[in-house]
């Protein structure tokens, strides 16, 4: 029952061409898929702003640089992640 109400969204939606859902069932996401994504998303990225924190921290940084670098490191790591997503989603 909740699947069809899900299903019923979809069509009415006005976006539904653009995110490819438009005349499909409602997909099984597995968890494993789910807990990768999440992993990815945020877990990771927190651990390396916290990671550049402890460092700029330790070398008595000011607040403004620390936060620039903070910020400034989430540009490699998603271009990277951008870059092996394919593998990333078939592992």
């Amino acid at each position: 029952m909740e699947n069809n109400s899900n299903t019923q969204g979809c069509t009415a939606c006005k976006l539904s061409a653009f995110c490819g859902t438009a005349g499909k069932e409602g997909k099984e996401v597995s968890e494993a898929l789910v807990r990768r994504a999440l992993l990815f998303a945020f877990a990771l990225p927190l651990a390396l702003m916290l990671m550049v924190l402890a460092i700029c921290m330790a070398l008595h940084c000011s607040e403004g640089p620390t936060a620039l670098l903070m910020l400034g490191s989430l540009v490699p790591y998603y271009i990277l992640l951008r870059i092996h997503q394919n593998k990333i989603i078939k592992t």
